[in-house]
């Protein structure tokens, strides 16, 4: 929890690399965050990743939909 919730925070200050490196360390520790999914790919899409971006997207839809 407190890897989502730091790279959310580095989200917001606009520090999109450590964002996605603070994300997957969350991911790696199996968060059932889902804002950290949200975290990472927008973070992606900012740092013009937009590939990593979809496939955290899709890892998420397919994850947390019912």
């Amino acid at each position: 929890m407190v890897y989502s919730n730091y790279s959310w925070t580095k989200l917001l200050m606009k520090n999109y690399s450590e964002a996605v490196h603070l994300a997957l360390k969350a991911i790696f520790l199996n968060t059932s965050i889902v804002d950290t999914y949200v975290t990472i790919a927008y973070s992606y899409y900012k740092l013009g990743q937009k590939d990593k971006s979809c496939q955290f997207i899709a890892v998420f839809r397919a994850g947390f939909t019912r």
